[in-house]
């Protein structure tokens, strides 16, 4: 039975929540900076992040051939974005998934769950189609139709639409730093300090990046693989066998993909590849990489490297990460 005290607490510490989330979602990179100054480490902090409260996510449905299922996130169904989309996949079945402009508890992975899981429940698609709304056309939706033809939805879990840009396709690797990248880091201005302070703090060892420029110079690689970035496609089989959850939710609107991707890639046997041009827009949505994005976005390492650490992706090199430099 509640008591009014045990009301209280609860209201208490959802005011809390709010506050904290209000601080992390702000446009102040210095708001950014004091919601991490309230965790003292990489638990609490990802306990915040697995209690995180849920947006708004109404789904609109554009009716087309539901063998392809096309589920994209978007802050609004009427807006330009959604409706260059409807061009880009005319003819698909397409779930726009609406959080409305503003919502300050969006989460990209948690939206595009939701009509993965709708998608599933409503139609019998073969493949479902998890795409950013801020794309831009190239083939037409006929090539990635007769690419996908070609493969057995049965046995194909993932699949990457070629060429690759610089959104999505592309190979990365995930690496740890050396202790050059740590002595270079230390005496910069921010943000490059900042990082490595907070990095340090979260117990954040492993980074994504590119396979050369200074990265490769700066990081000892350990894994490489490709990317899904701004457009995911998937096999229905696979996406139901998770129960529509194809992304881990407690990510904030980025490395979600990076997770998937790293985690399919260890069976290589179930990838394939189609030749289907499509572009994007890089930060179209939620604004390009500005200093608080990149502050919001280490949240997501935090949580990406807690997970090595206490579950594993299932890579030798990629479990019970040593202590930061």
């Amino acid at each position: 039975m509640h008591t009014s005290s045990d009301n209280s607490m609860l209201e208490t510490q959802g005011d809390q929540h709010d506050s904290l989330n209000r601080l992390y979602t702000s446009n102040s990179a210095e708001d950014i900076l004091r919601f991490y100054e309230h965790f003292e480490g990489p638990t609490q902090l990802v306990e915040w992040m697995k209690t995180r409260r849920s947006g708004r996510a109404a789904i609109s449905e554009r009716v087309g051939d539901s063998e392809v299922v096309v589920v994209i996130p978007t802050a609004d169904v009427e807006g330009e974005y959604a409706r260059k989309c409807t061009q880009i996949y005319r003819g698909l079945q397409i779930l726009f998934v609406e959080s409305g402009r503003g919502d300050p508890y969006f989460n990209y992975a948690r939206n595009s769950n939701a009509g993965v899981e709708y998608a599933i429940r409503r139609h019998s698609p073969k493949w479902i189609i998890i795409s950013n709304d801020d794309m831009s056309k190239v083939d037409e939706p006929s090539v990635l139709l007769q690419g996908l033809s070609t493969l057995d939805h049965r046995k194909t879990r993932l699949v990457y639409p070629l060429p690759p840009t610089s959104y999505h396709s592309y190979t990365v690797c995930i690496a740890k730093p050396t202790r050059l990248r740590n002595a270079l880091y230390r005496p910069l201005v921010e943000p490059f300090s900042e990082r490595l302070r907070l990095y340090r703090k979260f117990q954040v060892e492993y980074d994504v990046g590119p396979l050369g420029g200074p990265f490769a110079k700066l990081y000892t690689r350990i894994q490489t693989f490709r990317l899904t970035g701004s457009i995911t496609i998937l096999s229905a089989a696979y996406a139901s066998s998770v129960g529509g959850k194809v992304f881990d939710e407690t990510y904030i609107n980025s490395v979600e993909d990076v997770d998937l991707s790293l985690t399919l890639s260890l069976e290589p046997q179930t990838i394939a590849e189609v030749n289907y041009r499509i572009a994007d827009m890089v930060g179209g949505t939620i604004g390009g990489f500005s200093r608080t994005r990149t502050l919001r976005e280490i949240a997501n390492w935090v949580y990406f490297n807690h997970k090595a650490r206490n579950q594993g992706f299932t890579h030798q090199g990629i479990t019970n990460p040593p202590p930061h430099e």
